[in-house]
C-alpha cells in the first residue's frame, strides 16, 4: 500500500512539472504546487487578472512558458480597440518563452524579457494572422487592410537592425523565431484570385472588383467588371483572406507564388538573419514565417556557427 502511495506522489510531482492553464481556476492548483512547475502553457484569457500574472512571475523554477496572447486587444469604454497587457512580469529563471497569437507590438514582450529574464535562451514571437485564425477574429474583421503589419518585402534590413538593437542586451539568446513573412503584402490576393486560376496577378490588385471577377469563368476573363455584377464588400474580403488554401495541407506548390516570392524572400531573410547574428552574436538559430510552406504556417530557418 505504501509503495502505491509513493508512486502516486511521484506521478503527481511529474505531472505538475509540465502543466497547462486552461481556466482561471487552474491557478489555485499551481499556487498550491508552485515549487514543482517547470513548464507552463497558458491558454487564451487566463492571464487577464493581474493576480494571475503575479502567480506566473512567482514560479521559482519555471524554465519554459507558452503564452497565448490573443486577448491582448479588447474594446475599451468607448468601444474602440485598445491594447492591454496579458503579461506584466516574468520569473527570472525563464529560459524559453513562446508568445502565440499576439496583436500587439513585439517590443513590449522584448522589453519585458530584458527587464525580468535577461538569461532567456529561446524566444518565439508569434502573431495572430489570417493563416492561424479562421474565421477572422474581431480585430481582423475591423482591420482587414492591416495585414501588412506582418507581411512585407520592403524595409526588411531596417527592421532587422531595429530588432537587433532591442535584442542586444540579451547576452544568452540563442534561438529566435519572428512571426513575419518576407513576401509582398498582396500575395494572398494574388494567389487566391489569380494564381489558382492559372493567371499572373497584376502589380496592383483592386480587390473590390477582383473578388467578383474571380468568380466568373476564366476563359475568357473579362478585364472589367460587368455592370450587372456588384463590387465586393469588406466582409467578402475578410472571408477571402481568412479562408484556408485547401491545396496546401501537405505541400504548397504554386509556380506563380514561387516566382514572385522565393528568390526575393530568401535574400531578404538571409540578409536580415545575418544582421541579427552580427549584432547579437549568441544567436545561432533564426526563423521567419514561410509563405511557401504547408498552410503557410511553417518557417524558414537560418543557422550560424558559434
Amino acid at each position: 500500500m505504501s509503495a502505491s502511495v509513493e508512486l502516486h506522489r511521484m506521478g503527481y510531482r511529474r505531472w505538475m512539472q509540465v502543466i497547462s492553464v486552461k481556466t482561471k481556476e487552474d491557478w489555485s492548483v499551481i499556487q498550491d504546487n508552485i515549487q514543482l512547475v517547470r513548464e507552463i502553457h497558458c491558454f487564451d484569457g487566463v492571464l487577464l487578472d493581474p493576480k494571475h500574472q503575479n502567480i506566473l512571475s512567482k514560479i521559482p523554477r519555471l524554465y519554459a512558458a507558452t503564452i497565448d496572447a490573443h486577448s491582448d486587444v479588447w474594446h475599451d469604454a468607448h468601444n474602440r480597440f485598445a491594447y492591454r497587457d496579458v503579461l506584466s512580469t516574468l520569473p527570472p529563471s525563464l529560459k524559453r518563452l513562446e508568445i502565440q497569437h499576439a496583436h500587439g507590438p513585439d517590443i513590449k514582450i522584448i522589453s519585458l524579457v530584458k527587464r525580468d529574464c535577461p538569461k532567456l535562451e529561446e524566444l518565439i514571437l508569434g502573431r495572430c494572422t489570417m493563416f492561424n485564425r479562421s474565421p477572422a477574429c474581431d480585430f481582423w474583421v475591423s482591420f482587414p487592410h492591416d495585414h501588412d503589419a506582418y507581411m512585407s518585402i520592403t524595409g526588411t534590413d531596417s527592421y532587422a537592425y531595429s530588432l537587433a538593437n532591442e535584442l542586444a542586451p540579451l547576452k544568452h539568446l540563442r534561438s529566435l523565431r519572428v512571426g513575419l513573412y518576407f513576401v509582398p503584402s498582396n500575395i494572398v490576393l494574388a494567389h487566391r484570385l489569380y494564381h489558382r486560376r492559372g493567371l499572373p496577378a497584376p502589380e496592383t490588385i483592386h480587390w473590390q472588383s477582383a473578388i467578383p471577377l474571380a468568380e466568373l469563368p476564366a476563359n475568357p476573363m473579362p478585364q472589367e467588371l460587368p455592370p450587372n455584377i456588384d463590387l465586393a464588400t469588406t466582409s467578402q474580403l475578410v472571408s477571402l483572406l481568412h479562408r484556408c488554401d485547401e491545396e496546401s495541407n501537405t505541400e504548397f506548390k504554386c509556380m506563380w507564388c514561387f516566382e514572385t516570392t522565393d528568390t526575393a524572400g530568401k535574400e531578404a531573410e538571409k540578409s536580415a538573419s545575418s544582421i541579427l547574428h552580427e549584432c547579437v552574436p549568441t544567436l545561432l538559430s533564426i526563423e521567419w514565417m514561410g509563405w511557401l510552406t504547408p498552410w503557410h504556417l511553417g518557417t524558414n530557418s537560418y543557422r550560424f556557427s558559434s
